[in-house]
This record gives structure tokens, sequence and C-alpha cells, in this order.
């Protein structure tokens, strides 16, 4: 059974595309995630606890690494930071996905990390009520 491409996904192929050939991938969110370098990942981490801390959100920063998809490269590993909590990290998790914003972090050595890499500064407002919500 062959598939049929709407207007939609084309329309957002070639947007892509033209980023691409243009020779601007930065525009592209994933293309510049991948690039961010360690010390803007610092600052970024930096912001985002400073907007905690305001909130009375008690969050350390932490270095941490990611890796690129399974299948392209598997053992890249990008070196980035995360924002980090102590507490009730399962319950932290499971209530952050079901948010209206769905923020995705992960548990590792009994903390919840929210790796900056991947985090629009743009979602900093939301990502601090959605964790002082989920933290009540």
């Amino acid at each position: 059974r062959a598939m049929r491409v709407d207007k939609m996904t084309l329309a957002a192929l070639e947007a892509t595309l033209r980023s691409y050939e243009a020779g601007s991938p930065e525009e592209i969110p994933v293309i510049a995630m991948l690039a961010a370098e360690p010390d803007a990942l610092r600052q970024k981490a930096e912001k985002l606890a400073a907007m905690l801390a305001s909130a009375e959100i008690e969050a350390v920063i932490l270095p941490t690494e990611g890796r690129v998809g399974g299948g392209s490269v598997p053992n890249h590993v990008l070196p980035s930071y995360a924002v980090a909590f102590d507490g009730e990290v399962n319950k932290l998790e499971q209530t952050l996905r079901k948010g209206i914003l769905p923020i995705i972090g992960r548990i590792h050595e009994g903390k919840s990390l929210l790796d900056v890499r991947t985090l629009l500064e743009s979602d900093f407002e939301t990502i601090v009520t959605s964790v002082r919500e989920a933290l009540a």
C-alpha cells in the first residue's frame, strides 16, 4: 500500500532543504542542538538554574553527556550540561512527561536531569512553571 506525502510535509521538507542550501543550518533546531558548544550549554544551564532559583526551586548544574542517535553515529558522545533535581524523581519525571508541554528528562544516580542541549530557551518559563507544579 503506497502512502502519499501531504502538502505540509512537503513544505516543511522544502524549508529545511532551503536552510541547508542557504548555508543556515543553525535555523534547524536539531542541527543547532547538535552543534551547540559546551560553554554555551553551561551558560544556558546557568540561566535556567537562575530562573528556577527565582521560583524557589532548588536545582544544581551537572556536566553530562549525550549520544547522537543509535543508528547514525552510535559512539559519538556530546558533552553537555543538565539542571538536576533531587527528591521524588520518578514522580517528577512522570508529571513532567504528562504536562501540556511534555518535558522529557532522565534519571541518573538518583537525580532527575534536564539536559539543556535539548531545551529551547523560549520554553524556559514554561519549564519553570511545570517543574514548580510537579514538585508541589
